[in-house]
């Protein structure tokens, strides 16, 4: 954005030819070079050769400058690309890598090119043509930007970007002062695509440091170095083939000018110092009345170096002078005067010209100056924002805050000490009538000791307060003991599981050893622990399944009894629980088998016996008893044996 420059010398008009801040800026204007105009520097006519702009500040410093290039036979001049004419061209040697190189005559900061190409030659000849261009064109302003991480020229909107093949941005750019426009020309027109530009101190340019590598096509190019290069020679190589130069331009902004065009002027603290041609960066810092990285902006709500002071109390909120800060649109706000309006009033007083005396503030503290209003308390018997306002009845202190004690009924107390003049109300003492009575009294004079109440009674009624009785005790005036089954205070517990007498009213607990069932502790509110029962949880529960815990009650087992357990409570142990038993057991029953076998055959020989003595004829041999036997007894051979051989001789 364009900021004219007001010219300040002594407050007079700039001498003819200068314009400006310090009229330190020169005129470049076309038909009179001292036409411009003294604040602006604005060329009616155009500006003279090698200078552009809005301010004629940009200047061309390849403009017919020594240059060289790569000489073709009949050679062309090289000057033709620094002549300020686009239908000249010079050319390089046919089929062969092409370069140019200009002097510059000085060391600049090189950053913007503009570059316009020809046709190339493709045989010798002596033909005008050999140095002219045979397209059309229309001028564009075509901007290399590249949005990588290195480097961006210029801030740009997207909306007008497209994306290349090299992954960077080629934009078109609508510069300020000019509209956007588009080129044409003949497809044997040169291209600048891939050309290398170089920036050195050195003729011989192979110690030149790189400018940029060209990454657009056509024969009309506004470019800018990946960053700027300083030097004094610029130089142009095509790797690729022949170079067909028809304008080259090297744009460097006047002394004190900055910017895309040079539009902007220098700002800096140091006058004599001139700022980053590119970005308009101020070593020294900028002049009074703006800020930024520029320098541009002007200050606001603050002036002088770099817009560090702040403005005064200006009316109205509006900003001060950004170089000298003196408020000059209404003078100061209330209670602030001084030229720059930044000096409170006098301590006391406030308000527009400071004529209003300060309210009683408490400690004598100065008020606000600009509106009266005291910063903290007002004095004992005063109250208001202003502290001018005597306190209401029933008030005292500093601010009215406080509330008169219980003063006799219908007397008040003193504003300022908050005393009760005529006594206290019954209930109340002290001098103030704050003080109730202590715990535990009430009544006049509080020479009544309050019943047996929890903390304290009522001090005028001696009725308990919200607290209610002690331990045990109920009723208005606590007189009476806990009903049966209560107790604690204001009788509000329950008692707990107690057996067969109430619990104690105080404190709770049952009678020693007296919990029902299932319940144990001083009150009787524990449940037995698991694995106990009965009354004070004093017996231990049987062999339930799986460990289970009994009834606590009761000692009955929630499921059935494990193994070796019996009983109604599981109680009772079986002795046969292990294989010892059983071993036992089976050993017992293999006795009683044998003896009751031995008994079957003593029984069968003593029936015989006594047949035979009954009838003597009647004898049985030993295979006939034999075969009385009992079926059992051919288990049992021994025994079967014996019973035939004791049976047989007995017979």
């Amino acid at each position: 954005m364009f900021h004219p420059a007001e010219n300040s010398v002594a407050g007079s008009v700039c001498p003819s030819g200068f314009y400006g801040n310090n009229c330190r800026h020169r005129c470049h204007c076309k038909t009179n070079d001292t036409a411009c105009v003294d604040v602006t520097g604005y060329c009616t006519n155009g500006c003279i050769d090698r200078w552009s702009g809005p301010t004629c500040q940009s200047e061309n410093v390849a403009f017919r400058m020594p240059s060289k290039i790569r000489t073709v036979t009949p050679p062309t001049s090289a000057d033709y690309a620094v002549d300020g004419n686009v239908s000249t061209c010079a050319h390089s040697t046919p089929n062969s890598t092409g370069w140019f190189q200009v002097d510059l005559q000085t060391t600049v900061t090189v950053y913007r090119i503009y570059l316009v190409t020809g046709t190339c030659n493709k045989h010798n000849t002596n033909s005008k043509d050999t140095h002219t261009r045979s397209s059309i064109y229309f001028p564009v302003f075509v901007e290399l930007v590249t949005f990588k991480e290195k480097h961006i020229s210029h801030p740009v909107s997207r909306d007008f970007c497209m994306q290349s093949r090299a992954k960077s941005h080629i934009c078109l750019r609508k510069l300020s002062r000019m509209f956007m426009q588009f080129f044409l020309t003949t497809e044997n027109l040169t291209s600048t695509r891939g050309w290398k530009v170089f920036v050195t101190d050195y003729e011989d340019f192979f110690w030149a440091a790189p400018c940029t590598t060209i990454r657009l096509r056509g024969s009309h190019v506004h470019l800018t170095c990946d960053s700027p290069v300083t030097g004094k020679y610029l130089a142009l190589l095509n790797t690729k083939g022949p170079l067909a130069v028809c304008e080259v331009q090297v744009n460097v902004c006047a002394n004190y000018s900055f910017g895309v065009d040079c539009e902007l002027i220098c700002r800096c603290a140091d006058s004599k110092e001139v700022c980053h041609p590119l970005t308009g960066h101020c070593i020294t810092g900028c002049e009074a009345g703006h800020r930024g990285r520029d320098c541009q902006s002007v200050c606001v709500n603050s002036y002088g170096r770099n817009c560090a002071t702040p403005c005064g109390h200006c009316a109205g909120g509006q900003s001060c002078d950004p170089v000298n800060g003196r408020c000059t649109g209404g003078g100061c706000e209330a209670g602030w005067t001084g030229d720059n309006c930044n000096i409170s009033c006098p301590r006391g007083y406030y308000g527009h010209a400071c004529n209003k005396r300060c309210g009683h503030c408490h400690d004598e503290d100065p008020c606000a100056p600009d509106n009266g209003l005291c910063p903290g308390l007002c004095q004992a018997g005063w109250t208001g924002p202003q502290c001018d306002q005597r306190c209401r009845q029933g008030f005292y202190g500093p601010s009215c805050l406080f509330s008169c004690g219980h003063c006799l009924t219908g007397t008040a107390c003193d504003t300022n000490s908050g005393i009760c003049l005529q006594g206290c109300t019954p209930g109340w003492e002290g001098l103030f009538c704050t003080q109730e009575c202590l715990p535990h009294h009430h009544g006049p004079n509080c020479l009544q000791t309050c019943p047996r109440c929890v903390t304290s009674c009522n001090s005028q009624t001696g009725v308990c307060d919200g607290d209610g009785c002690v331990a045990g005790f109920r009723g208005q005036e606590c007189e009476k003991e806990c009903d049966k089954g209560f107790y604690g205070v204001n009788c509000n517990e329950s008692c707990g599981l107690c057996a067969r007498q109430p619990c104690d009213v105080v404190t709770g607990d049952c009678p020693p050893g007296d919990c029902q069932p299932g319940w144990r502790g001083p009150s009787c509110k524990t449940p037995c622990t698991p694995g106990m029962f009965g009354e004070n949880c004093s017996r231990v529960c049987g062999g339930c399944k799986d460990r289970a815990a009994c009834h606590p009650e009761t000692g009955v087992c929630p499921g059935s009894c494990a193994d070796g357990y019996y009983g109604e409570l599981c109680a009772d142990k079986n002795i046969f629980t292990n294989a010892a038993s059983q071993t036992f057991v089976v050993l017992l029953a293999t006795i009683l088998t044998i003896t009751a076998t031995l008994l079957v055959g003593v029984f069968v020989c003593l029936a015989l016996k006594w047949r035979r003595d009954k009838d003597p004829h009647n004898a049985y041999d030993p295979q006939e008893l034999d075969a009385r036997l009992p079926a059992a007894l051919p288990s049992q051979l021994i025994t079967r044996r014996w019973v035939l051989f004791n049976c047989s001789n007995n017979v």
